[in-house]
């Protein structure tokens, strides 16, 4: 149904992974002139193409590595297995059309896999930026990391996630010996802070995947009311005795 969370090869797991997310931001600095006079400086963006370029090259690279763990149905996921993702998301450069940037910088998103160190992750992208250093003209390349999700797990056998699955089946009217099977997903959450502070895999961080709304952080993302009253429902059954 809609409501089911996804099948993971006819096998149920007892822990929901999470993957980490890891933000690497990449500077290239040039030399600021007048456009016009453009051979007289070092244009930061134009510079910053070979580093776009080796990243996309590390990119189709890490793409194709696969988890242990099975992933969502999502429409045109890579794989039946959770996959690591890697997207160069944001770029700035320049003050005003006629001066050449002095400086261009790109920010990339990389969520990494359980079975990943961030350590690696982080490795991988700063020596795709040195491999550049002899190509591109930017008179310094920097790259900075910020860890701002670890991986974690959720044990699906505790009696928090099996109460909470009590109150899904009542709010949706499911039958109650319906099973719940538990993917593993890239959108990283705050639960893995969760996890480091109390040491413990012992709580609660995950939902019903409704099929049909699946646009997240997409133009026309939005909530149906009926699942706001579900899940209302749910968080009454699970905190009242």
């Amino acid at each position: 149904t809609a409501y089911e969370i996804t099948r993971v090869t006819g096998v149920q797991t007892c822990a929901l992974p999470i993957a980490g997310s890891l933000k690497a931001t990449i500077t290239a600095v040039g030399r600021e002139v007048h456009s016009g006079l453009s051979f007289m400086g070092i244009n930061a963006l134009e510079e910053m193409l070979p580093v776009v370029q080796e990243l996309m090259d590390l990119k189709r690279v890490v793409e194709l590595r696969e988890s242990s763990f099975s992933s969502f149905p999502f429409p045109g996921v890579p794989s039946d297995k959770l996959t690591p993702t890697f997207n160069l998301n944001i770029m700035t450069a320049g003050e005003k059309l006629n001066i050449v940037p002095g400086e261009a910088e790109l920010q990339i998103d990389r969520r990494f896999l359980p079975e990943e160190k961030v350590e690696d992750a982080q490795a991988e992208i700063e020596a795709a930026v040195d491999r550049t250093r002899g190509i591109s003209k930017a008179e310094r390349l920097d790259a900075e990391f910020v860890t701002i999700y670890l991986p974690h797990s959720i044990d699906t056998h505790s009696p928090h996630i099996e109460r909470w699955n009590e109150g899904v089946r009542l709010a949706l009217g499911l039958p109650a010996d319906l099973d719940f099977i538990y993917p593993g997903t890239t959108g990283a959450t705050d639960m893995s802070f969760v996890k480091d502070i109390l040491k413990t895999d012992q709580f609660v961080g995950t939902g019903v995947m409704d099929l049909e709304h699946t646009g997240a952080h997409q133009a026309d993302e939005c909530v149906p009311v009926k699942n706001m009253v579900h899940l209302c429902q749910e968080l009454i059954y699970f905190l009242v005795d």
